[in-house]
């Protein structure tokens, strides 16, 4: 009984290494995974945290800016405003505050006796102006210092008619050489205010424009001519006498226009020197006169 069991126990063992051995040859799709590398690890180190606080910051170019206020104040500041043709109903005052560079600024229309008024605002420097659009304007405004203790403060205004046809002149050469064409450009242009009170100047285009009056001029372009796009109209003239030759620019409207130009000069103009030589005793007794005549050549270019 003891040998058939010592040989059933050697078969076990055989089968059971027989299966090991084939557990090992790969062909199982359970096969164990292969012992991956290990990971490394980089050694780290620890500072301690740099200290700043005595690194001086670089400067910084330009001012520190602070808001102006204008109000809420205890000053009320009244007034009216008055034209050519006296109170301005429907004007606009402008007030601005003046802290130094900056402005604080606000709006108040004119009733229709001409008075305005600006409530609960703050004293200080401020400056004043009053426009009504399209024709009427401060020529400057007021600069005026208001007192900032309670109660009300009065500052009128006057606006001007600034409105209208506005027609001005470039000629070059400047001034004009007697004998030598130049050229002379007129425009024409509607002056207004806006509704912000800026006084500006639109180009006319498609305005007839004659050139008059009783200076000694030569016209060598047609006259008279029409503007352009831009408002102008280019003239070619030539001045005949030396010293100050009025001319005149006439529009379609029948109105005329002094054209403000420099006096024509004469370079080949002779000049005339007068010497007196004294005699043997001091006294003057015999003059010399001498004359020299200049030239000098000058070019015409587009005005």
């Amino acid at each position: 009984m003891r040998s058939r069991a010592g040989a059933l126990a050697l078969v076990v063992v055989v089968v059971a290494a027989g299966f090991g051995a084939a557990a090992c040859t790969g062909t199982d799709p359970y096969d164990a995974l292969e012992r991956p590398d290990p990971v490394e690890i980089e050694e780290t180190t620890t500072t301690s945290e740099a200290d700043l606080t005595g690194v001086p910051l670089a400067p910084v170019i330009g001012s520190t800016t602070t808001s102006v206020a204008i109000g809420p104040g205890p000053v009320t500041i009244v007034g009216h405003v008055e034209g050519p043709d006296g109170v301005v109903p429907g004007a606009i005052v402008q007030l601005e505050r003046l802290v130094g560079d900056g402005s604080a600024s606000m709006r108040v229309p004119t009733a229709p006796d001409g008075t305005w008024n600006a409530s609960n605002v703050l004293g200080g420097r401020y400056r004043v102006r009053a426009w009504r659009a399209p024709d009427l304007a401060s020529a400057r405004p007021s600069i005026v210092f208001v007192d900032g203790s309670e109660g009300q403060q009065a500052i009128d205004l006057r606006v001007e008619p600034v409105g209208g046809v506005r027609v001005d002149v470039a000629v070059a050469p400047d001034p004009p050489i007697v004998g030598e064409e130049i050229n002379l450009k007129v425009r024409v242009a509607e002056r207004s205010v806006d509704a912000e009170g800026v006084v500006r100047d639109t180009p006319t285009p498609g305005v007839s424009v004659a050139l008059g009056g009783s200076g000694d001029w030569a016209v060598g372009s047609p006259n008279p001519s029409t503007t352009g796009t831009d408002g102008s109209t280019i003239f070619r003239l030539t001045c005949g006498d030396e010293g100050a030759q009025p001319l005149f620019a006439t529009i379609d409207r029948g109105e005329s226009y002094a054209l403000a130009i420099q006096p024509c000069v004469d370079p080949t103009a002779s000049t005339t020197t007068t010497t007196s030589s004294p005699d043997d005793d001091g006294s003057p007794s015999s003059t010399s006169t001498s004359s020299s005549t200049s030239s000098s050549t000058t070019s015409t270019t587009e005005a």
